[in-house]
């Protein structure tokens, strides 16, 4: 007689692994952040935390454990069970959206043309890395530990715990005015991402979504950023999440 198969922990207890894994990112991101501020301190460079943004110390870790996950124990076609050939006409037109608000970060950012190609290639490295760990983190390990509560939970929770993470933005100096727009922008970004992602199926589109808007940040210099184009992007976001949301209730 065959054993029945038993679910992990992170099954049994979706709320304590996404607890626990996003407790581990904050505070790994928090001791990496410090580390920098120190040794900026001791070596006369207090700029130095934000030349060498704490994810650029924290993610390749969570790289490697989230391709561990996905390839080597097989949960890619768990967290992703479509491939991207897959993905017709229909699908490509949800992202129109998503697309405009990264046009619409394009212009926030006051794009310069001035950079060198070392520089455009760190930053782009860097948008791939933090775009591939976020989205299969939240939108793919979470969603996955979630989603048999119910996809409701799934798409708020992750959600929810993708906007409280960009609180620690606070402690390389940003404002709490600039902190709580980037909340609000990333609880919607989220949100529409967690929809699309039950909606494709996919986190491969999610993940250039994510990358293309990262990538048109870093382009621009305008630090303060545009807050009229800022609330027109979280405007965006948020009525086209309330579609998928209604779509999704009545799918």
């Amino acid at each position: 007689m065959r054993s029945k198969k038993r679910s992990g922990w992170a099954e049994e207890r979706p709320f304590w692994a996404v607890a626990l894994t996003n407790l581990v990112l904050i505070v790994a991101l928090g001791a990496a952040g410090t580390a920098l501020f120190l040794y900026g301190q001791q070596q006369g460079q207090p700029e130095l935390l934000k030349q060498v943004p704490p994810p650029l110390l924290v993610f390749p870790f969570f790289a490697l454990w989230l391709a561990y996950l996905f390839w080597g124990r097989g949960f890619w076609r768990e967290v992703s069970p479509r491939r991207f050939q897959q993905l017709g006409a229909a699908d490509g037109a949800l992202l129109a959206l998503p697309l405009l608000v990264v046009v619409v970060n394009l212009f926030d950012a006051q794009t310069t043309l001035a950079w060198s190609p070392n520089t455009l290639a760190y930053y782009a490295a860097f948008c791939a890395l933090v775009a591939f760990v976020e989205e299969g983190l939240y939108r793919g390990l979470f969603i996955k530990w979630l989603l048999p509560r119910g996809w409701g939970v799934a798409v708020w929770v992750s959600s929810a715990v993708f906007g409280v993470t960009h609180a620690l933005n606070l402690l390389g100096g940003q404002s709490v005015a600039q902190t709580a727009v980037q909340i609000a922008f990333a609880l919607l970004f989220g949100l529409v991402a967690a929809l699309l992602r039950l909606r494709l199926g996919s986190l491969l589109p999610l993940m250039l979504w994510h990358f293309l808007f990262d990538f048109t940040s870093f382009l621009g210099q305008n630090p303060s950023g545009n807050l009229g184009l800022e609330v027109l992007n979280c405007v965006l976001l948020a009525l086209y999440a309330a579609w998928l949301y209604r779509q999704q209730r009545s799918a």
